[in-house]
């Protein structure tokens, strides 16, 4: 019986291992038209400085990498690197700065970058805290099968759309 048992195990490990698919392909990272928006919606009081709204820079980075933005996040003397909106190393695919008035509510189409997985966002309100001016998102990756006999799985960086609600002295959750 014991014979008979590792046999049938054996059929069923078989079995099972011949319905597994292979885990979908990397997506080609390459340079996209319009891939990216991003929609700023602006408190009336953006910015709140001696009972004063105030305008405010905005910056973006396109990140092959997440990791020195976020190391630079945690910090004073870091989100005042990622306010200049430099290309600081070679994670960053592209940086571009905005102006954002009190009470604005502007839509901003962005090409995805050639390598870009994610996008950053660092705010210059007057008081400056990581977990209050920062935000990262990651482009998502849409996976796509076709054919019934033979399967082709494909895989593509998708669009990625987020809204960023700016208060009076943080973004919003």
């Amino acid at each position: 019986m014991p014979y008979r048992a590792c046999h049938v195990l054996f059929i069923l490990t078989l079995l099972l291992s011949a319905c597994a698919s292979p885990p979908p392909p990397a997506p080609d990272w390459s340079y996209e038209k319009e891939a990216i928006e991003m929609r700023v919606k602006a408190d009336p009081q953006l910015n709140l400085d001696d009972g004063a709204p105030h305008t405010l820079v905005l910056c973006t980075y396109q990140l092959r990498d997440p990791n020195t933005f976020n190391l630079l996040a945690e910090d004073l003397e870091g989100i005042y690197k990622l306010l200049a909106c430099d290309l600081f190393d070679h994670s960053v695919a592209t940086a571009k700065r905005f102006i954002v008035h009190p009470g604005e509510e502007t839509v901003h189409a962005m090409d995805r970058a050639a390598g870009a997985r994610h996008v950053g966002v660092v705010a210059g309100y007057y008081t400056l805290h990581q977990d209050r001016v920062t935000r990262l998102y990651n482009i998502p990756v849409s996976v796509e099968t076709s054919g019934l006999v033979r399967r082709t799985t494909v895989s593509r960086p998708g669009r990625l759309s987020f809204e960023l609600e700016l208060g009076p002295l943080q973004i919003g959750p």
